[in-house]
């Protein structure tokens, strides 16, 4: 996953709800990290517009919390058709979005 990110020329954040501004905020720290353009898009917003994916070059990358976000792995597929690299952030690890991303981390927060 590293090498891929390294390579990479931008990645694309889509998400919903609550997952949108945990984008916003992975916006900024990825640009400040690794130095690449990051978007963040909504999801459902991403897949009725008509992207411009640069296969090869473009991650996009789903947030959701649940993985089964319908607009979210819609994007994905698109993203996928594309030719573009995908890469998922979930909570759930047998999630629909957890399978048919390229690459995952599922991730688990809890309230002490």
């Amino acid at each position: 996953m590293a090498s891929e990110l390294k390579n990479c020329e931008r990645i694309i954040l889509c998400a919903c709800g609550t997952s949108w501004h945990a984008a916003l905020v992975g916006e900024y720290l990825i640009e400040d990290l690794c130095r690449v353009p990051v978007e963040v898009e909504y999801a459902s917003e991403f897949r009725y517009r008509n992207p411009i994916l640069r296969a090869g070059k473009d991650i996009v990358a789903a947030i959701s919390q649940s993985g089964e976000t319908a607009d979210t792995l819609a994007a994905i597929n698109q993203a996928k058709q594309a030719g573009c690299k995908t890469f998922g952030f979930v909570n759930t690890v047998g999630s629909t979005i957890a399978r048919e991303v390229r690459s995952r981390l599922a991730f688990s927060s809890e309230l002490l």
